[in-house]
């Protein structure tokens, strides 16, 4: 994959809410993107660690990313997406090592506007999941004030 852009162009979030680090490799259907959790210290808890959970929020931003890439190569603008659910998540562990690198991977299943499905998974440096499971995020055309909005 050449010419891949940084992922804030990919993405709707920005500054410190724009949690990937960058995307590692991609295909038509899959991305696969790192994360320095090291950066998502806006997430942790008051003693800063973060809870597990914070990887849904890895796993969708990596789905977010993979629509963006492939919109960009259409010549069309990122859209934003919103997060509806997950089905068959598991997680393996309660928290995250704020200081370790992980790879957040999302696969498309189905579906380019209204509801949109992903099949993703968050791996250690290890290549052990630590999460995995399904996404299902609704994507709209451009709505007004959106962007500011995950700002």
């Amino acid at each position: 994959m050449t010419n891949v852009p940084p992922v804030a162009d990919l993405v709707p979030q920005s500054g410190p809410m724009c949690l990937l680090t960058r995307v590692r490799e991609a295909g038509p259907d899959w991305i696969a993107c790192d994360v320095e959790a090291g950066g998502s210290r806006a997430l942790a808890d008051a003693d800063g660690r973060l809870g597990i959970h914070v990887a849904i929020e890895w796993l969708a931003q990596a789905a977010a990313a993979h629509g963006g890439l492939t919109l960009r190569d259409r010549g069309e603008p990122a859209r934003v997406g919103f997060l509806l659910g997950t089905r068959r998540l598991s997680f393996h562990g309660d928290s995250l090592d704020p200081g370790a690198a992980y790879v957040a991977r999302a696969r498309h299943l189905r579906g380019e506007r209204g509801l949109v499905v992903y099949d993703c998974a968050l791996e250690d440096a290890r290549g052990n999941v630590k999460v995995e499971g399904r996404l299902n995020v609704y994507v709209a055309d451009e709505l007004p004030g959106a962007r500011e909005a995950l700002s």
